[in-house]
Formats: C-alpha cells, sequence, structure tokens
C-alpha cells in the first residue's frame, strides 16, 4: 500500500507537471465516458430497472388473441369476469381501462386523461394511497361515484387542499366524492402500452354495466394484469390461460360461436414490463451499441496519447530500472497513474453525464415510457467509475507493456534521444487508428442510414395535406346529451357556425384523425368463402361528418363524396380507402359492393379515396374505411360505456394561420355549451412532427455520435501522424539532403496515413454489414445495406483522413536538413 500510495502521489505530479496531456486526455475520456453514463441512465431507466411497482417482475399482461386480428387485443368485460374466476395461475387479476373526463364546476372546464379500474389493481400493484383509501369491491359498482387523485392534479386543480377527502368533483356533469390521493411518484398506466394512452390522473371504479358483461365477442376495451402466483413460471402460466380460455369460449352464446366460424380464440400471457418497454428496446440498445463505439474511439486516443508519452519517458523508465526496479514494479506505477487518470475523467464525465441526462430529457419524444426513472443513481453511478476504471486500465496495459519493454543500455545511450518508437510501439500506434477508423464508418454509416430514412419519411405522401389545418378534439358528456338526437344536432350546429367564421375554409368533423387512429374493426364481405372471411385483415373505421375530406386534403380517386342525404333512414354507405380496395375486392371494381363491421348490417361502398397513415409516418397505410356520422343509429350515440361516438375531432382548414382562427372556434363552441371542455387544440403540422419525433431523436443522437466518432479518429490520424513527424524529423532532414523533393516527403507522410484510413476502411464496411442489420426495423424507405449510404461514407472519410494528413504533411515538407541533422 506504501508503493501504491507513492505511485499515486507521483502520478498527481507527473500530470501537474504535463497538463497538456492531462487535460486532452480527461477531456476525451470525460467526453465518451459522460456521454456512456447518460444513455446507460436511460436505459437502465427503461429496460434494466424493475417497473416501479411490488415484485413488478411477477406482473404479467393477459390479452385475448382474436379470430382475423394479427396482433394481441385486450380483453372484454364477460372474457375477464368467467377467465377470473377458472384460472389457477395468479393470486390477483385486475382490469383497466383509460377513460377521459370533462372536470367542470370550478373555473375553466377541463378535460383529463382518467381511467376506470377494478378495485385490487391497486393491492395488485403494491401501492398505497398519499391521503385516504382506495375503493372497494363493494363501490365497484355502477352508481357507486367516488374517485381517487393523482398528486399531479390534487396540485394543480385543487391547490393540495388537506381537506379534499369527502369534497364533491364533477366529471362529466356528474358528482364524484374524492376519496384518496395517490402519492406523487405513482403513474399508471405507464407509457408504452398502446391500448392504454397516457398516465390517468384520476381513477373511478370499473364498475362495469349489465350491458358491457353481457358484450360477447365485442367491446374488446380493457387491458388486464395479473400477479403470478408464487413458484408459477410464464410457461406454466400461459399453459393455464390455454385452457381457461377453452373454459370460458364455452358460455359464449351460439351467436358468437357461428360468428368465429369454427375459429377459437386464444390468450396471450405477456410480462408487464415487455408490453410497456417493447417498442423501444431495440433503439435504444442501437444508441447504446453506438455510444460505446465512441467510447472506444476515445480510449483508443488515450492509449495514442499514452504511448507518445510512454516514449518521452524511456530514459527515465531507463533510470528506474537501471536502479533495480522490476519490470512489474515499473508497469504498476505506470498503471497507477492511469488509475489516477481514470479517476479524474469518472469525475469528469459525471458533469458531462448530469448535463447530457437534463438533454436527453428535454428532446426524448413525449411517449418515452418511464423517464420520469432517468436520473443517476447509485447503479449508474458504479457503472461510471466502474467504467472510466476499466477503461483506463485496460487501454493503459499496452503503452505500459511497450514503455517497459524497451532495453535500458540502449535508451541511457546518448543517441538514445534522437531514438524514434521501436517498430512495435508504431504497430501498435497503427493498430490503435486503423482501429478508430473502422468504428468510426461504421458508425457513421449507422448515422447515415437514419439520415436517408429520415429524408425518405419527410417526403412520404401521408395522404392528407397538412399545411393550414386545425384540430381539437370535443367531447360531449352524456349527462347532458342523453339522446342520440341532442348528440348529432350539437355536431350538426357545430359544423355549420364554424363553417361561417372569417378566416375558416372546410369544417370536417370525425371521430379520429390520421396518424392517430386507434379503432379497428373486423370486416365481413359478401360472397366472400367461410375461409376468406377469417383471414381477411381488421380494418380502421371512421365516422366523419361536414367536409371532412376537404378538411383534411385527402383526395376522393373514385366514386362520390356523402352528402346531406345520407343519414338514418336511408341506405348505409362506406367509403373505402385504396388499400381497402385492394385487400378486400382485389382485380375488382369496389364501387357496388357490399360489406359489414362484425354485424348482419350491410354498407354499400360509394367511393374509394386515396390511403392515409392512420398510426405513424413509418407505417404502411393499412384498409380505412368512412362511413357518414349522420348515419349512426341513435342507440349507439349514448351507449354509457363508449364514449367515442359523443367525442369527434373537429377539423378546420384555414385560410389564414391556424392558430389565428383557434380562439374563434373555441368560441363557437363556448357559444353552444360553456362547460364543455376542449382538448387537444393543435395543427396538423404539430402532429405531424409528434409523429417524427421518435425517428427525430434517434436520428439527433446516433448523428452526434457518429460526428463525435469522426472527429476523434481525425484527431487519432493527425496525432500519430504529427508525432511520426517530429519522431522522424533526423530522417526526413537526411532525405531531403540527399536530394528528395518536397512533394515526395509529402507524399510519404500522406500515404502513411492513407493506408491506415484504407485499412480502416475496409473492416468498418464488413463490421457495418453486421451491425446496421440490428437497426433494420428503424429504417423506413432504404435498405440496411444501402450501396449510396456506403460509398458515401467512405467518400466523407478519406476526405477527413487527407485533410488530418495533409497538416503534418506540410509540416514535414518544411524541415530544414542542417537543423535536422543538429538535432543530436
Amino acid at each position: 500500500m506504501n508503493s501504491f500510495w507513492q505511485d499515486l502521489r507521483f502520478g498527481v505530479r507527473m500530470l501537474v507537471k504535463s497538463p497538456g496531456f492531462a487535460v486532452i486526455a480527461i477531456a476525451t475520456l470525460a467526453l465518451g465516458i459522460g456521454a456512456n453514463t447518460a444513455i446507460f441512465s436511460v436505459v437502465n431507466a427503461v429496460l434494466l430497472r424493475p417497473l416501479p411497482f411490488v415484485q413488478s417482475q411477477n406482473l404479467v399482461s393477459v390479452s385475448d388473441r382474436l379470430p382475423g386480428f394479427a396482433e394481441d387485443m385486450p380483453m372484454n368485460a364477460p372474457d375477464f369476469r368467467a377467465f377470473q374466476e377458472r384460472q389457477r395461475s395468479f393470486d390477483l387479476m385486475a382490469i383497466y381501462s383509460n377513460k377521459h373526463f370533462n372536470v367542470s364546476g370550478g373555473g375553466e372546464p377541463e378535460r383529463i386523461e382518467g381511467a376506470r379500474a377494478s378495485a385490487n389493481v391497486f393491492p395488485l400493484l403494491g401501492v398505497q394511497p398519499l391521503v385516504g383509501r382506495f375503493f372497494t369491491s363493494e363501490e365497484d359498482q355502477p352508481g357507486r361515484n367516488v374517485v381517487m387523485l393523482s398528486y399531479g392534479l390534487w396540485k394543480r386543480s385543487f391547490s393540495g387542499d388537506p381537506n379534499i377527502l369527502g369534497r364533491s368533483v364533477s366529471l362529466d356533469r356528474i358528482p364524484y366524492t374524492v376519496i384518496g390521493v395517490m402519492p406523487a411518484n405513482f403513474e399508471f398506466p405507464l407509457k408504452g402500452d398502446r391500448f392504454s394512452g397516457e398516465p390517468a390522473d384520476l381513477w373511478v371504479p370499473m364498475a362495469f354495466t349489465p350491458y358491457e358483461l353481457q358484450s360477447w365477442a365485442n367491446m374488446y376495451n380493457h387491458r388486464v394484469l395479473a400477479r403470478l402466483k408464487p413458484g408459477v413460471t410464464l410457461a406454466q402460466a400461459q399453459s393455464d390461460a390455454s385452457r381457461t380460455i377453452a373454459d370460458v369460449e364455452k358460455l359464449y352464446p351460439a351467436n358468437v360461436i357461428s360468428f368465429f366460424a369454427g375459429q377459437h380464440v386464444s390468450t396471450s400471457i405477456v410480462p408487464y414490463s415487455q408490453v410497456i418497454t417493447g417498442n423501444v428496446r431495440a433503439p435504444l440498445l442501437v444508441l447504446l451499441v453506438a455510444v460505446g463505439v465512441v467510447l472506444l474511439i476515445a480510449s483508443a486516443n488515450v492509449a495514442n496519447l499514452l504511448l507518445a508519452r510512454a516514449t518521452g519517458r524511456q530514459r527515465e523508465i531507463a533510470v528506474r530500472a537501471a536502479l533495480g526496479a522490476g519490470r512489474f514494479r515499473l508497469v504498476r506505477q505506470m498503471l497507477s497513474e492511469n488509475l489516477l487518470l481514470g479517476i479524474v475523467s469518472g469525475a469528469a464525465a459525471l458533469f458531462v453525464a448530469y448535463w447530457g441526462i437534463i438533454a436527453l430529457l428535454a428532446i426524448a419524444p413525449a411517449d418515452l415510457p418511464l423517464m420520469q426513472e432517468v436520473h443517476l443513481d447509485g447503479r449508474v453511478l458504479l457503472f461510471a467509475m466502474l467504467l472510466s476504471v476499466v477503461t483506463t486500465v485496460l487501454f493503459g496495459i499496452i503503452p505500459a507493456l511497450q514503455a517497459t519493454h524497451a532495453d535500458p543500455q540502449e535508451s541511457l545511450k546518448d543517441g538514445g534521444r534522437g531514438m524514434g518508437p521501436s517498430r512495435g510501439r508504431r504497430r501498435v500506434q497503427s493498430g490503435l487508428i486503423v482501429s478508430q477508423m473502422a468504428l468510426a464508418i461504421m458508425l457513421l454509416i449507422s448515422a447515415g442510414l437514419l439520415v436517408r430514412s429520415f429524408v425518405r419519411l419527410l417526403q412520404t405522401d401521408p395522404g392528407f395535406r397538412q399545411e393550414q389545418v386545425l384540430t381539437m378534439t370535443v367531447p360531449l358528456p352524456l349527462q347532458a346529451y342523453p339522446h342520440g338526437t341532442d348528440v348529432r344536432s350539437f355536431f350538426e350546429e357545430l359544423q355549420r357556425r364554424a363553417s361561417a367564421l372569417p378566416g375558416a375554409g372546410a369544417v370536417g368533423l370525425s371521430t379520429d384523425l390520421p396518424l392517430d387512429s386507434q379503432e379497428r374493426d373486423s370486416v365481413t364481405i359478401e360472397g366472400s368463402s367461410d375461409s376468406a372471411k377469417r383471414n381477411l385483415p381488421e380494418v380502421t373505421q371512421s365516422w366523419i361528418m361536414g367536409d371532412y375530406f376537404d378538411a383534411m386534403g385527402i383526395t376522393l380517386k373514385r366514386g362520390r363524396m356523402f352528402t346531406a342525404d345520407d343519414r338514418l333512414g336511408t341506405p348505409d354507405v362506406v367509403i373505402v380507402s385504396e388499400a381497402a380496395a385492394r385487400t378486400y375486392w382485389p382485380n375488382q371494381d369496389p364501387l357496388g359492393k357490399h360489406m359489414s363491421f362484425g354485424s348482419a348490417q350491410w354498407w354499400t361502398v360509394i367511393g374509394v379515396a386515396g390511403d392515409v397513415k392512420d398510426g405513424t409516418m413509418q407505417a404502411a397505410a393499412g384498409p380505412h374505411t368512412y362511413t357518414p356520422y349522420l348515419q349512426v343509429p341513435n342507440d349507439e350515440l349514448v351507449m354509457p360505456t363508449w364514449d367515442e361516438l359523443r367525442t369527434l375531432r373537429v377539423a378546420v382548414r384555414t385560410k389564414t394561420d391556424p392558430a389565428a382562427l383557434s380562439a374563434s372556434v373555441r368560441g363557437t363552441i363556448a357559444s353552444l355549451d360553456p362547460q364543455l371542455a376542449v382538448a387537444d387544440v393543435k395543427t396538423m403540422e404539430a402532429n405531424v412532427q409528434k409523429s417524427l419525433a421518435p425517428q427525430r431523436f434517434n436520428l439527433f443522437l446516433l448523428g452526434l455520435f457518429a460526428a463525435l466518432a469522426v472527429f476523434l479518429a481525425a484527431v487519432g490520424v493527425y496525432g500519430v501522424l504529427s508525432y511520426s513527424v517530429t519522431q522522424r524529423t533526423r530522417e526526413i532532414g537526411v532525405r531531403v539532403a540527399m536530394g528528395a523533393q518536397r512533394s515526395s516527403i509529402m507524399a510519404m507522410t500522406i500515404r502513411e496515413g492513407m493506408e491506415l484510413t484504407l485499412a480502416g476502411a475496409v473492416i468498418g464496411l464488413v463490421g457495418a454489414l453486421l451491425l446496421t442489420q440490428l437497426m433494420a426495423g428503424l429504417l423506413y424507405g432504404v435498405t440496411a445495406r444501402d450501396p449510396l449510404t456506403f460509398v458515401g461514407v467512405i467518400a466523407v472519410m478519406s476526405l477527413v483522413s487527407l485533410l488530418a494528413c495533409y497538416v503534418p504533411a506540410r509540416r514535414a515538407t518544411r524541415v530544414d536538413p542542417l537543423v535536422a541533422l543538429r538535432y543530436e
């Protein structure tokens, strides 16, 4: 230990003695380690750390898998009740679904995200309320109007009132009694589940109605969570679920069994963490690999610095060896100095990571799950320090071994001062440069593919015209609009008044909007065989009214638009997208054909519209149908458990800036009903930008890492060649004295650097072919082996390397032979 502390004290003196080396090495490592720590903090929070619930590793999601649907689906009420009674694998099962509420009665009406949840959802999650209590199973019945508030809603809307318990809150104009407040760090449902939406601000009992409990093969709207019994594996739970759903299927009414036409419902058991993080796992791992490559390049630069520094310390090491120091003792001394360098770099890296996390949180997409958990916790701090120590020690071993390998007698000779680095040391330096180049090319190709992919996304036609379109959501509470005629009349009057506003063009209403279409339905095509019916893909269905197509800029390719005469009492009609026409009537004319949406009712196709992106800009447009809102039956408009038909999106194509018309449209809505809460007021351009946010986030970070990698690689080439010119001053002077031309000296130096670049390019291309396969799912419109990207990256790296070689080569041509020959 005495020797170790002595080595550390000596290391401090050496770093102080060489401030230029110390600053460059520490800054390089701090940047690489800090960037890794920042990205690791996100990976740690999202992928590695357990979900913020008690024993979250035992939480699983239970979903139905329906005939005709490619993906798992939420459950409905009768399936859940029957399944819960018959299963044997779970201690607890709970069901929940998001629901928007209009909060009114105080200040300005507000539309907030809430959730219906069964009474056992909170015990299943293992949480306790901050204030009050949970609702009980007795209160999980229709008419028992109690509510629990989130901490944020309690603070924001009720000023943290300590007497909130027992207070009445108006939700959709129905009084609810507050019975509890959840802790500040509680969030549920979690972001990431596409069926749940945003985290809730309040929770009310699920309170299934008799209608919901009898809705077999319908209303698949609810997520189911379960906690595995001790000792039960996921495979055992899946096996038990298959048995259970088969028993549940025996309870289905005859018309449901006939509708499924011999096919069966199955059940999927998936870890809840996988449901939440499944869509972001691949992008985050790609970013972690990319930032790891940056650290390797930075470490290679530091290793080259250490090699150069060791060359300058040959006489010192020779003196120590001559005085009796063994090679192990010398290596230990140099590794102790490197350890000190790593500790200081690690401390600086934490500063970089802290600000890096702040920047990441600022630019991260809004729907990235668990970002509230990202911070510098103990695991992240340990990761940073271990990375610092391991990096400096690992990359310092080779310079330490090289420095202590020289013959002390040769180093102590007078002429030894003019000796350059040994052939072995130069091979190590060249190998590090080749590695840097290869890694930088791999990273730059990955970034180039994302750039090309993003450009293709921007060039993609979404199927609508996003410019100058204002949108907002208008929900009608059932308590205030109890009759279907009331709902229909309100929206008709809103469309008429909004169309008359100065600056307003076409005005349309719809149950959804492009890039945000969630409603899927099964389809039956008249005349199809039973086998064809079972294999038809589901369709996105939109109920529209007014001039929706004109407002959104959707093109009608064939047929006719809806008119005011397409209303209740007239034949049901539908407009289908081109994708729907290709899917359901291949090589046929769809006009006049009939289709059904899971019922005995038939719609006649009267038009074909252009394809529209329903989910994201990156996803292909799927089958889509448009049906007239004025043909919705009155009883469906006032279904108490289904708000979608009472919540329409208003789209206004404006003649001026959409933001300037926002107040006028809101005023029009307030003139019809001052208690209505208008939400999601934004432009379609903002919706498009939101859809592109994940790709922009990945592109920004990977592009930043690639640029940093290229810069570090270029610095590495420059540093090695510059050092080589310094060490070969005498040789260059001899060459010039013997008649060598300046141009040949420059060519020799540049060739040396470009040979390293070429070797790195070959290795980098092979590595890129393997690496880019991991990110194939992140690309759009380009392949993982896009030749244009590969050729472009090689050209860029060659140019960068040429510039990095030029400065040392130009300096080599200016060596004065007389000065060089007197150098020693």
